[in-house]
């Protein structure tokens, strides 16, 4: 890079790319070494205790899910100033952080139970997954581009993912 105005501004998209894909790269090989658990699985039943755990942190990461959702969208809209990029930036990492809270607690409900044997009994149990699987998604879809970190500088009301 030449050092030309725009170029700054190039790197740094970068950078929150990377930050923000990291946290999605996470919570993805946290998921993979889950399902992997899983598949070698313990051939013993899983005690009445593990379901009981399960459905109680089940019920947690629900409202965690639509908690942190709701939040980090309205966290975004107070935390982006128009025209500053560092501002831009902890408005973007505080909502995929928010976002990955619920995220991790989802894949890590699946990971006790794989690892109690609980989700062959009960495979219900996977949908605590969905927030890890909607939050790597929705970053694979919103990895901030130089052009959309532009259109948030000039002017706060482009569309905020």
């Amino acid at each position: 890079m030449n050092g030309a105005p725009g170029d700054s501004l190039a790197k740094q998209a970068a950078a929150l790319r990377v930050i923000v894909g990291a946290m999605a790269g996470g919570v993805a090989l946290l998921g993979a070494v889950t399902l992997f658990l899983f598949v070698r699985g313990p051939a013993a039943p899983a005690s009445p205790k593990a379901f009981d755990t399960l459905r109680l942190f089940s019920i947690v990461d629900a409202v965690l899910f639509l908690s942190s959702w709701a939040m980090s969208g309205v966290l975004f809209q107070t935390l982006s100033a128009p025209g500053t990029f560092a501002a831009l930036q902890s408005a973007v990492i505080v909502r995929a952080a928010a976002r990955e809270g619920s995220a991790l607690l989802g894949i890590v409900v699946c990971l006790l139970g794989a690892l109690s044997g609980a989700l062959r009994v009960q495979p219900a149990y996977w949908a605590n997954a969905l927030p890890g699987a909607l939050f790597v998604g929705w970053v694979l879809a919103t990895l901030p581009s130089e052009d959309s970190i532009r259109g948030l500088l000039l002017d706060g009301s482009a569309q905020k993912r």
